[in-house]
């Protein structure tokens, strides 16, 4: 980030939190790295502690056939046993380690998007979308490699939400969810909270993490990079490569979830049987969301087609088209391909535009700012400057389509004048003159007051 970012202590909140998911850095400790090394380490640990099992029945083969007393064969059988023993106990560790690592990320990412309400819970998702928008659009090199980092947290934050909506209207069967009909009961005490944040947000976010966990297995790393990295991992996978790649995904997801996870009896906010639900509700998650047929893995799948929307690692990305791009739900739920209830409720809550987009209209320059618009072509705008880049004092309001220069009917719409406008509004950023929006980011530093009040 930009040294007007790094004195943003949100922004750069936001930025440690996604580090925490997928840094750059790939050999900085993070839950993806975990999961690589889990990978790794398995398939080697399982080697050696069947080779002590091996080595343990011989010995004891021996001992059972020796006439006498063999204090050789027996110290020799203790160390084995003790070794088994210290790699279980590793193994164990580790997996302690992991799921630690998991649950502080979790709670990082529950806190930057959870409220003492739902107004304030919806304000602070808001933020926390718009925040990774404008960090993809600040940044300068290589978008695709950030977008792919950028992702998770971004689809764990929007599922987030999409799971209020969807218990609130009792949209999908999640199994230990049924005593869950009002998610806004979490904000009646710190009991109904912590109970809502083990069984409901924990799960889901878990199983939005790790849906995709098997790619970062050696074989999927393999098969998107080549063997000698020489292949381009955002590539179009050829009609041999992509069944091959989601076959090893779906198992090595269920694998990670399943053993390289496991359940997490080390909280202080649930039960050990509370935990064990918890994790069956992550894995049935994860498992349907590979089901060809609809199920509650679109709880996360839907999701998941959204912020590959927004942050799209495509080669030629136009950062311009995405609010177009963002129809796709809408449409895959009008075809029948996702079902039609989750699809409209998803679109429902996040419009055309996402978070932190900037718009225009006749007189200042604005983002997209609040969630569930009331139609999907007017998003909730916060304006931050005018025309001649001072700050702008006024309030969030909705931005009527017909104000909205991203439309071509609206630009139509106005006089030579208006649209000689619209040309200084956003000359400083070299942007042709028929432009439909500006990039917030760029001026940041001066609207950087409004950001801090929100």
């Amino acid at each position: 980030m930009s040294n007007e970012f790094l004195r943003d202590a949100y922004l750069e909140q936001v930025s440690q939190a996604v580090d925490e998911v997928y840094p750059a850095d790939k050999n900085k400790p993070s839950i993806y790295r975990d999961t690589t090394s889990f990978f790794i380490n398995d398939a080697k640990n399982t080697r050696e502690q069947l080779d002590l099992k091996i080595k343990i029945a011989q010995v004891q083969d021996e001992l059972a056939d020796a006439r006498q007393h063999d204090e050789v064969l027996e110290k020799r059988l203790m160390g084995l046993i003790a070794s088994l023993d210290d790699s279980k106990q590793k193994d164990a560790t580790d997996r302690h380690n992991r799921l630690n690592r998991v649950r502080k990320v979790c709670q990082t990412l529950y806190q930057l998007c959870e409220g003492k309400n739902p107004t304030e819970t919806q304000q602070k998702t808001a933020k926390f979308l718009a925040a990774l928008w404008l960090i993809s659009e600040n940044h300068q090199g290589d978008y695709r490699t950030l977008h792919q980092r950028l992702k998770a947290p971004y689809k764990v934050a929007i599922t987030l939400r999409f799971i209020d909506d969807v218990l609130r209207n009792q949209l999908a069967q999640v199994p230990n969810w049924e005593s869950f009909t009002d998610p806004d009961m979490r904000y009646k005490n710190e009991q109904n909270q912590q109970r809502w944040f083990a069984a409901v947000a924990m799960p889901i976010m878990m199983a939005a993490l790790f849906q995709d966990a098997g790619l970062q297995h050696p074989l999927a790393l393999r098969l998107l990079n080549g063997a000698r990295g020489e292949l381009d991992p955002f590539r179009v996978l050829n009609q041999e490569e992509r069944p091959s790649l989601l076959k090893m995904n779906y198992r090595f997801s269920v694998d990670y979830v399943t053993l390289g996870l496991g359940v997490d009896y080390a909280t202080n906010y649930a039960s050990p049987e509370e935990q064990i639900l918890a994790h069956a509700t992550t894995l049935e998650v994860v498992k349907d969301a590979y089901k060809p047929m609809q199920g509650i893995g679109e709880l996360i799948k839907i999701p998941q087609i959204y912020a590959s929307v927004v942050f799209s690692t495509k080669q030629h990305f136009v950062r311009e088209d995405v609010p177009k791009d963002c129809m796709l739900v809408d449409q895959l739920g009008k075809k029948g391909v996702l079902q039609p209830a989750l699809a409209k409720s998803f679109s429902g809550i996040t419009g055309l535009f996402p978070q932190g987009f900037g718009v225009l209209n006749q007189d200042y320059k604005g983002m997209v700012y609040g969630l569930n618009p009331n139609s999907a072509h007017e998003p909730h705008c916060l304006p931050l400057l005018d025309h001649n880049d001072a700050l702008v004092n006024q309030p969030e309001h909705v931005l009527a389509k017909a104000e909205n220069f991203y439309f071509t009917s609206t630009r139509k719409q106005f006089s030579v004048v208006e649209k000689a406008k619209i040309d200084v509004l956003v000359k400083p950023n070299n942007t042709p003159p028929d432009t439909n929006f500006w990039q917030p980011s760029q001026y940041f530093t001066r609207w950087q007051p409004t950001w801090a009040a929100l």
